[in-house]
């Protein structure tokens, strides 16, 4: 089962709210500078964490299941879609949460 993106590119425009930011891809107002008329143009080279798959496949298919980590990638999604210009605190809040958890057992894992 392939995680099911329907490619509005809302994560890559809103990059400033990841847990994984990186300045390295901030084009300088939390849109990523690879992003280009709505599609990356290093997708096959893309970093890991922005390859929903790849990354559970490497970090987290022994923490939970596919379809989990779908869900909470979807909710991740839809509530970005929700923004007007910043997510609000509790969002932010719960979303440094969940990937921080998520982070902890990558590392884990890594151990």
């Amino acid at each position: 089962m392939k995680f099911d993106c329907d490619c509005c590119g809302v994560c890559c425009k809103n990059i400033r709210y990841s847990y994984f930011y990186s300045e390295e891809l901030d084009r300088g107002d939390g849109v990523c500078k690879h992003l280009k008329n709505n599609l990356c143009e290093i997708y096959s080279e893309r970093p890991i964490f922005c390859n929903i798959d790849g990354y559970y496949d490497k970090f987290l298919s022994d923490k939970m299941s596919r379809e989990k980590f779908h869900e909470l990638n979807h909710l991740a999604c839809r509530r970005l879609k929700n923004l007007s210009d910043e997510l609000p605190e509790e969002i932010l809040e719960r979303y440094d949460k969940l990937m921080a958890i998520l982070a902890a057992q990558k590392f884990d894992s890594a151990n």
